[in-house]
C-alpha cells in the first residue's frame, strides 16, 4: 500500500445486545440477507438508540450496563455463506434460548406459527479472534439503514488494534 493511500476497515453495526452476544460466544455467527466478499478485520459497532429488548432480557443483558454508540470489539471475518439448515437451527437455539426439542418443534410447524421469535437470516457472518475494546470507541454513526462503514483508520484506532495484537 502507498503511503499517501487511505487505510480502511469496515464498521459492522448492529443493535443491543447481538455484538455482545457475538464477543461472549453465546452464538456463533452474526446473519444477514445478503452476501458479502470481503473477508479480514471488521469492528464491531452497537447502535445507540436500538435495543432489541426480548433478546436482550432472555440472555441477562441490561442495556444500561454496556456502552451503546460505541464501536466494542473486532474480529476477523473469515467466511460468508448461505446457512444450511442445522445452522439455522442451531443459531435459532442460540438467539432464543430453546431446546433442540423446541427448535425442532417450530422448524416443523406451519410459518403462521412462528411469531414471536428471533429467526436467523439467510447468510452467516462467521468470525474468529473476536476481542472486546477496553474501553470501547464512541463513534457517530451515520445515519440511515448502512449495512457498513469504511471507516477511516486514524493513528489511534490503529493503536488499539496493535494492543489487541492485530497488526495493520
Amino acid at each position: 500500500m502507498k503511503n499517501d493511500e487511505v487505510k480502511t476497515i469496515p464498521v459492522f453495526p448492529n443493535v443491543f445486545p447481538w455484538n455482545e452476544l457475538l464477543l461472549d460466544g453465546k452464538i456463533f455467527a452474526k446473519t444477514r440477507n445478503w452476501d458479502w466478499k470481503y473477508r479480514g478485520l471488521v469492528l464491531l459497532y452497537t447502535s445507540k438508540g436500538r435495543i432489541d429488548k426480548t433478546t436482550a432480557e432472555q440472555h441477562g443483558f441490561d442495556p444500561k450496563q454496556y456502552p451503546l454508540g460505541a464501536i466494542i470489539g473486532v474480529g476477523n471475518l473469515t467466511n460468508v455463506k448461505k446457512l444450511t439448515l442445522l445452522e439455522q437451527v442451531n443459531l435459532f437455539r442460540q438467539f432464543n434460548k430453546t431446546t433442540k426439542k423446541e427448535a425442532h418443534e417450530f422448524y416443523h410447524e406451519e410459518y403462521s406459527e412462528r411469531s414471536g421469535y428471533v429467526l436467523p437470516m439467510d447468510y452467516g457472518f462467521f468470525f474468529e479472534d473476536l476481542k472486546r475494546f477496553e474501553p470501547c470507541i464512541i463513534f457517530p454513526y451515520p445515519p440511515g439503514s448502512v449495512r457498513y462503514y469504511n471507516f477511516h483508520i486514524t493513528k489511534f484506532i490503529e493503536k488499539e488494534l496493535r494492543k489487541l495484537g492485530y497488526n495493520i
